[in-house]
């Protein structure tokens, strides 16, 4: 069935009359027109890439030139034009002579778009931002800067940086005093006016006799009178500075005030070698004190695809997702997702689907011919990434990336009978730059697979991403789960304890057996095998269970692997804690929400989508926190002669801590994972994650529980694997455990991991599935190792037959030959095709049974 993103609403109840009052007064008073300033100062940024020599253009072909454009940079591979009335931009790509637009170049033209979507096609940034009441409200640069001239242009020496006001950037009432002592008033302003002038401004204000102040009659201040006002008190001299002293000295608070809504973003275009860099320096944004920037959504319309073209829009939901261009989804919802999944520190209170992660920072289009591809490279851990069809707003198919600033919650106040909601935010804005790469590519390279090599490239040049050693054969990823928690009672008496279901012996004799079949490149990973099972207590000390045998049968389990050639990956989870102990106590470790509560992740009940409180949770670890649990760790870890390491969740999951006085983000909470990550890598020589990151990859020698496919939104047309393309030789991964699947037919997943280039998981028990009965962990009905063995050699035996020469080569391409039939080809030329119907089918002379496969090429 294929699922659909809910959307939930949430409005406020009970709002104080002091805040409603704010907004009110803060949405008043006319724009005025700015002047638009343009300077020539220059500054000069390091690029990233280092690849080339930008300049100023001295010449270029007559037909380069571009309607009302002018152009401002360029060097070897492109060319910068910026338009001065709309603030618009274009980069031609000089290898082929190929345009791509910030905005649609006919958008004028649209006859489906409202006058406000026209209007909105022309904007770059798009800000949605709080009231302090926490209502929604939206601008873009173009309807609320661009048409009212509040933009200040700069020009760079490798780009441009253009600074937006959005919203009323005018003198309004907020630059009159609401209250002013009669003697300020008299030798501040009335001192300093004729007396022709000191009669038009004295009765704009009321004298309040038993205060001895002069307040402000609002009733009078509109219109020319408004305008009037403000001109006098500027010809008498009157500053901001005597503004907030006056509001000061008479008890006025900003919201009294009337702050007005006016934000201030900067954006910076810069060619980088063969790239577009966009950036918005998070730093320089300025907001009122009284309103909260939530979103900013940057370049929308960039490279959008009319009616006409042919393509699809790219999006790494998963493995990869295709939305074809115009496919006529009207019905369906937009596609909206976060980077790396939701944040843990959020409060879910129900959850309504079950939808793979965004793994990776990067999202494109195929447009005709040619293709783009954008990689999120500041701020990926808050940016989410949308993607639209034409014919809903306008007629342009557009994808691109939307960034968090600040978040909301909600806090309900009980009193009686009575309820409300009071907006919650985070305490300051999100901190670090925000910025887009973007790529240009054309050709036979025009395509997903393109793209994925590309970014690949970004890894292997930027982030460190090594190629495998891809001698022998390919691995064989096995998990065995040590012991779980079970409930039991003794003498009517409940009580929790730790049902063993793989002990350390038992392990050995799960693995000589797999040897015996022939399956020797065995990979395993360890779980629940220390500090109490599977949900087992902080890991800043290591206690083998006693009930698998201690320390002593773990050592004779890693001296067995050793001497057979196997690698072990003890697993261990440093983000989810599932007990309180001495090491942990929540007030201090754990994550907060934003409103202040301690984090905690629950099951949720399949039928009622809400919170299942039969089941363990478990409280999110601060980020703060980490460093010292992984230092601990690692220093008893290295008692242990063990090379490799399984991280459950570092790799896979993501939260902030928005506690007010140790506020994390989620972007600085990324670079503390990726750090420790890193640090753990440089003490085991063999690492095993599960799930993904981008952030973790480059430290990934394995990877389990890769997405193998998309979620399946209505609004999606193709899964690809794009994420198997990237990773097809820098790191050995594999999808979800065959035997725990949904789809429970072992020929899916052997063509699944052919097509892929994926090896095999299997999920073990070696005690009997009866165990798990009755538990929370009922999930592994299907774990049993001698209902699996037979099947799982001759999985692997051909799987391993088909892959082992292309275990450590490049993927080169992916390509949909039918409905159901998929070619794969490494760069020896190597070509897996697959087909997974029902029937046999005939491909450039090459028929491919049902449910089957053919391997080709040179």
């Amino acid at each position: 069935m294929l699922r659909r993103r809910p959307v939930i609403f949430g409005m406020a109840l009970i709002v104080c009359t002091a805040l409603i009052l704010a907004f009110i007064r803060g949405g008043e008073g006319e724009r005025s027109a700015a002047a638009d300033i343009e300077t020539t100062s220059q500054k000069v940024y390091k690029s990233v890439l280092e690849a080339s020599t930008v300049s100023e253009v001295q010449s270029m072909p007559p037909d380069w030139n571009l309607p009302g454009m002018e152009a401002l940079v360029e060097n070897e591979y492109l060319m910068l034009y910026f338009h001065p009335d709309t603030t618009e931009i274009a980069i031609r790509d000089k290898r082929d002579g190929s345009v791509w637009y910030s905005n649609p170049a006919n958008r004028s033209e649209d006859k489906l778009a409202s006058a406000f979507n026209k209007a909105k096609l022309g904007a770059q940034i798009t800000l949605t931002y709080y009231n302090s009441a926490g209502q929604v409200f939206n601008f873009n640069n173009y309807s609320d800067s661009i048409q009212n001239k509040q933009f200040e242009v700069e020009r760079l020496k490798d780009g441009v940086k253009i600074v937006y006001t959005f919203g009323d950037s005018s003198k309004g009432l907020e630059s009159i005093p609401s209250r002013i002592s009669k003697e300020r008033f008299e030798t501040k302003i009335l001192s300093k006016l004729d007396s022709s002038d000191q009669r038009q401004i004295t009765k704009r204000f009321k004298y309040v006799e038993d205060q001895d102040v002069y307040e402000r009659w609002d009733a009078a201040m509109t219109g020319f009178a408004l305008l009037k006002v403000i001109e006098l008190l500027d010809k008498a001299g009157y500053t901001t500075e005597d503004l907030a002293f006056d509001n000061q000295e008479n008890g006025v608070s900003s919201d009294e005030a009337s702050e007005k809504v006016a934000f201030t973003v900067p954006l910076e275009y810069r060619l980088d070698g063969d790239n577009l860099l966009v950036t918005v320096a998070t730093e320089e944004i300025r907001q009122p004190e009284t309103f909260q920037l939530h979103k900013l959504s940057v370049l929308e319309y960039f490279g959008a695809a009319d009616q006409s073209d042919q393509g699809y829009l790219f999006v790494p939901d998963g493995s990869g997702s295709l939305i074809y261009l115009n496919n006529g989804k009207l019905a369906q919802e937009t596609y909206s997702a976060p980077v790396y999944g939701r944040n843990l520190s959020t409060n879910l209170k129900e959850s309504v689907q079950l939808a793979e992660a965004i793994r990776l920072p990067v999202f494109g289009m195929k447009r005709n011919d040619r293709s783009f591809i954008a990689i999120i490279e500041q701020g990926d851990a808050v940016a989410s990434i949308e993607a639209d069809i034409a014919g809903r707003l306008h007629s342009y198919n557009t994808v691109n990336g939307v960034f968090t600033t600040i978040s909301k919650d909600e806090v309900t106040l009980s009193g009686g009978w009575k309820e409300q909601d009071i907006p919650v935010f985070q305490s300051r804005m999100n901190q670090g730059n925000l910025s887009i790469r973007y790529g240009f590519l054309k050709g036979s390279e025009a395509n997903y697979a393109g793209m994925a090599r590309y970014y690949q490239t970004y890894l292997i040049r930027n982030k460190g991403l090594k190629q495998i050693d891809g001698q022998g054969d390919v691995p064989f990823f096995l998990e065995l789960i040590g012991s779980i928690p079970k409930q039991k009672s003794l003498l009517g008496i409940p009580y929790q304890a730790l049902e063993p279901l793989t002990t350390f012996s038992e392990a050995q004799t799960i693995l000589q057996e797999l040897q015996m079949k022939g399956i020797d490149n065995i990979k395993l990973r360890y779980t629940g095998w220390f500090n109490g099972g599977i949900l087992h207590k902080v890991p800043t000390s290591i206690e083998p269970d006693k009930k698998l045998g201690g320390e002593k049968g773990l050592r004779n389990l890693a001296k067995f692997a050793e001497n057979n050639g196997i690698s072990l990956y003890p697993d261990v989870s440093f983000q989810r804690v599932y007990r309180v102990s001495t090491d942990f106590k929540a007030s201090r470790d754990a994550a907060r929400e934003i409103s202040r509560k301690p984090a905690k992740l629950y099951s949720y009940n399949p039928a009622s989508f809400l919170k299942d409180s039969d089941l363990s949770s478990a409280y999110v670890l601060s980020p703060h926190k980490l460093p010292d649990y992984v230092e601990e760790f690692a220093n008893g870890y290295e008692s242990y002669p063990i090379e490799g390491l399984s991280l459950r969740d570092l790799g896979d999951e993501l939260s902030s801590d928005f506690r007010n006085n140790r506020f994390i983000d989620r972007q600085q909470a990324a670079a503390i994972v990726e750090e420790q990550i890193k640090k753990l890598s440089d003490r085991s020589t063999d690492m095993l994650i599960s799930g993904g990151h981008a952030f973790a990859l480059p430290y990934a020698d394995n990877i389990v529980n890769i997405p193998m496919t998309d979620s399946g939104f209505n609004l999606t047309d193709e899964s690809v694997p794009f994420l198997q393309i990237v990773m097809h030789g820098y790191s050995d991964y594999a999808g979800e455990p065959v035997n725990v699947g949904e789809d429970q037919n072992p020929r899916i997943h052997l063509l699944k991991a052919l097509e892929t280039g994926s090896s095999l998981y299997f999920q073990w028990i070696y005690r009997d599935q009866s165990e798990v009965k009755e538990t929370e962990f009922d999930r592994l009905y299907s774990t049993n190792y001698r209902l699996w063995m037979d099947d799982a050699r001759d999985m692997y035996g051909e799987v391993n037959r088909v892959l082992q020469n292309v275990r450590a080569l490049r993927i080169t391409g992916h390509e949909r030959l039918g409905d159901g039939v998929f070619r794969t080809t490494y760069e020896d030329g190597t070509a897996i095709s697959v087909n997974y119907g029902s029937q046999a089918v005939t491909v450039d002379g090459m028929t491919i049974e049902a449910e089957s496969y053919q391997v080709g090429g040179e």
